[in-house]
């Protein structure tokens, strides 16, 4: 000691020294020990594993125990038996209290891990424009659930790339009694004041005060949502004057396609093909009798199941109207097939289908609507596909409303096809296009045009209503408004 002070500094052997060096070796061998524990979470994250963490106390052992112990603790135990020696020891020789497998240390990981992505975020927004998106639903667990998501341009390799990055996710019913101060005895409002005011204070806990302008949001069409007076636009309006409100334009396309189904022939095809699938895909016995028949009539098809037809999904809805026509001679074969089985309810429920998927109106109704959505189809993917922006997305909106326009006002042609493949349908299944009967006075049922010739009837009743409404749905929600921005945002560009 006497010559470390006279040297001015600590010897080699100095107890400093020795103290110092042993704590070096235990900091890096505790940092070994938990970058595997650190990688199977963020694995389980990155994965979609659920860490329950009900049952992620006490230690692990590497026979596995007689009851499961959940996803974490078997990774655990993988890693251990595949040689993971830093792993073993660490677990068989450490203290109870610095094992570092427990649910809480699996929370403090997954913290940092946010706190790291969120740093990230906030250091590529510094002094941009961003956009605010926003989307709630209700979980398992009966939390409402809000997401934020920031959407922004920022380079990378040199080529500009627009992200959407989460930001938060809040339980809205929680944050509002916080933020609106309402007792336990209160009721909470989903008000768009509330909801605005929650994600307003997020958004300023996570940009901070002026480090990024906000230019547009965008949510759903709810009132709640969208109202330039009370709606959480107008909260965001009002805190920032560039940010302008955007609804979703797959959202909107959406609902464009949901609104036109009004017609009741339309209505009823539509109701028909939901029942139907809904008969098919609850059975695993119907849903082998729709194979065998399947393969019967056309061996080289690979797909034998039918498709839910999506309420909000308009892929999933083209692809579910797609499939009917082309297995259609299969699944009459299959419900003629059901006719005769045991069971009462099956018999009743197979002849009930089969007549109505061989009613001339629901074959003209399938048809007419897989002309239209098939015209649909490309803006759907385009407007799903990663990076598209406003400008890009309304021109091809515009596009397939040009399409549909130039159908509108030419329609012979393009229903002399629809009722083309009607009608090669209806021989197959042995049936006859033709009107039904009309009375003077018709409450339930259209009876505009000659009652006498199926071609008119059924294109003055079905196919133009189902084109007007669908441009009508278009042009409203797809409007003056929006095409203005695209127009300013293109000149800018």
């Amino acid at each position: 000691m006497l010559r470390a002070r006279s040297d001015g500094g600590p010897a080699p052997g100095d107890i400093r020294n020795i103290v110092n060096r042993g704590r070096r070796i235990e900091i890096e061998a505790n940092r070994k020990a938990l970058l595997p524990i650190i990688d199977i979470v963020l694995t389980c994250g990155r994965q979609n594993i659920a860490l329950r963490g009900h049952r992620d106390d006490g230690r692990i052992t590497e026979s596995e125990p007689p009851d499961n112990d959940g996803n974490f603790r078997s990774l655990v135990r993988l890693l251990v038996r595949h040689g993971d020696g830093i792993l073993k020891e660490h677990l068989e020789k450490s203290g109870s209290n610095a094992t570092y497998i427990s649910k809480t240390t699996q929370n403090q990981i997954l913290d940092c891990a946010m706190s790291i992505i969120r740093s990230h975020v906030r250091e590529n927004i510094q002094g941009r424009f961003i956009s605010v998106l926003a989307d709630e639903t209700t979980d398992r667990a009966g939390r409402e659930q809000m997401v934020v998501v920031f959407r922004y341009a920022t380079e990378k390799e040199g080529k500009w790339v627009v992200r959407e990055d989460p930001v938060a996710v809040v339980d809205l019913v929680e944050e509002i009694k916080r933020t609106g101060k309402v007792s336990e005895e209160e009721e909470v409002k989903m008000s768009g004041e509330n909801i605005g005011n929650v994600l307003t204070e997020k958004i300023k806990e996570f940009t901070g005060a002026g480090s990024a302008t906000i230019v547009g949001c965008g949510f759903d069409g709810a009132a709640a949502m969208a109202s330039e007076n009370v709606g959480v636009a107008a909260v965001m309006k009002r805190d920032n004057p560039y940010c302008d409100y955007y609804h979703c334009a797959m959202h909107s396309l959406n609902l464009c396609v949901s609104a036109c189904c009004k017609q009741p022939d339309i209505r009823g095809c539509i109701a028909t093909i939901k029942e139907l699938t809904s008969f098919f895909n609850m059975s695993a016995k119907r849903i082998d009798a729709l194979r065998r028949a399947v393969k019967t009539a056309a061996p080289e098809r690979s797909r034998t199941r039918l498709v839910s037809l999506c309420a909000t999904r308009f892929l999933e809805r083209h692809d579910a109207i797609l499939t009917l026509c082309e297995m259609l001679l299969s699944v009459v074969t299959a419900l003629e097939d059901m006719e005769t089985w045991y069971s009462p309810d099956t018999r009743n429920k197979a002849g009930q289908l089969r007549r109505a998927l061989s009613s001339a109106s629901f074959l003209v109704a399938l048809f007419a609507l897989e002309s239209i959505t098939a015209i649909m189809l490309p803006v759907a993917r385009a407007l799903q596909a990663k990076q598209m922006d406003a400008v890009t997305a309304l021109e091809a909106v515009q596009a397939c409303t040009k399409v549909l326009q130039s159908w509108r006002e030419q329609p012979d042609e393009r229903f002399a096809e629809v009722m083309t493949k009607a009608e090669q349908a209806a021989e197959s299944l042995g049936v006859v296009i033709k009107p039904p009967r009309c009375a003077s006075k018709s409450v339930y049922r259209a009876n505009a045009g000659d009652s006498d010739d199926p071609i008119g009837y059924y294109r003055v009743n079905c196919f133009l209503p189902l084109l007007s409404s669908t441009l009508q749905q278009l042009e409203q929600r797809f409007g003056e408004r929006q095409c203005c921005r695209s127009d300013i945002c293109s000149d800018i560009v």
